[in-house]
């Protein structure tokens, strides 16, 4: 998709946006680049993942051109020709991680996600250089200043080499956005967040307020392949869910996928609703010297929500109205 903020960030976080600069993402399904899912032959579809994320690259890339005379404010126009920032993104993290047989709260996972993203990152840099070559790089680009950035430093050497020889065409090129909407119509989870619950209560938005239990896809398809007789009880302990998940560890993961992404991540830690002021303030602390931009925090019943775990949706229903103290 593609959207606009004018000053500061983007609403999610996700983009450290330069005066009147703009949003322009788009996101990679990573549960569709698995190969041999499930089994002990599970792995990522390389070939198939690398030209997605070049295409990708080059799609956002005219974006930019074909939104450019479309700009409300010609300071828009200029700043979004400027920088030629885009945003490379990824959803259905989890659901990857459970189909490669790993658990998201494990060392394994945050191993060869290091790699994952290491990779992800010198492609799609890889390719950003090689439009510089066809197009021309971005204006706002500066050889010595780009490369002595700690983020392009990390590069492979082949990658740095290319972009000192001719440039590339787009100042930032990787993000990790909710993809909130566009998870649930791709039916996966969304963007680097863990399952929220192998079912849950949907609270409709329309006028008849009605409830709607819904079933993870991967559940639904795990159960249905392997013919579980009971079901969710079933399952393996790859299907972690968010709120099983200490807050430490996704900070740990969040701050891992972070150094191989030069925008930034939206990303929420779900925590119980006896949390206390310091909980939160610890896990924003530990965010930070994990090297994260962002993070978010949200605290169980907090507020009145569309989204609740099967037991909150009862502890409201049969509980005090009265609001939690936080």
């Amino acid at each position: 998709y593609y959207g606009m903020e004018v000053h500061g960030f983007n609403p999610c976080s996700v983009q450290c946006l330069e005066d009147y600069g703009c949003c322009c993402l788009g996101n990679i399904n990573l549960t569709a680049f698995v190969v041999d899912e499930f089994s002990d032959k599970a792995r990522i579809d390389w070939r198939n993942l690398e030209k997605a994320l070049r295409y990708t690259t080059r799609f956002l890339d005219n974006v930019l051109d074909y939104n450019s005379d479309k700009h409300p404010l010609e300071e828009q126009r200029k700043a979004s020709m400027w920088s030629r920032r885009i945003g490379v993104g990824f959803t259905g993290f989890a659901d990857m991680l459970i189909k490669l047989n790993l658990k998201y709260d494990s060392p394994q996972s945050v191993k060869m996600v290091d790699k994952l993203f290491e990779r992800i990152k010198n492609i799609c840099y890889d390719e950003s250089s090689n439009l510089a070559v066809e197009k021309g790089p971005a204006p706002a680009f500066v050889a010595e200043k780009h490369l002595s950035r700690p983020f392009v430093q990390r590069l492979e050497h082949s990658v740095k080499e290319k972009i000192a020889a001719q440039g590339i065409r787009n100042s930032c090129v990787l993000t990790v956005p909710p993809v909130g909407s566009g998870a649930i119509l791709a039916g996966t989870t969304s963007g680097i967040e863990p399952i929220f619950a192998l079912s849950y209560v949907r609270k409709s938005k329309s006028l008849t307020g009605a409830e709607f239990k819904v079933f993870h896809p991967l559940v639904q398809q795990y159960i249905k392949r392997f013919q579980l007789k009971n079901g969710e009880a079933d399952l393996p302990n790859t299907f972690v869910t968010a709120h099983s998940i200490k807050p430490d560890f996704r900070v740990q993961m969040q701050g891992t996928i972070q150094r191989h992404i030069d925008s930034s991540i939206s990303s929420t830690v779900n925590i119980a609703k006896e949390a206390t002021v310091q909980d939160v303030k610890d896990i924003y602390v530990k965010a930070w010297k994990a090297g994260c931009k962002g993070i978010t925090v949200y605290r169980e019943g907090a507020r009145e929500g569309i989204l609740l775990t099967n037991e909150e949706a009862a502890s409201q229903k049969g509980g005090s109205s009265k609001p939690h103290k936080f």
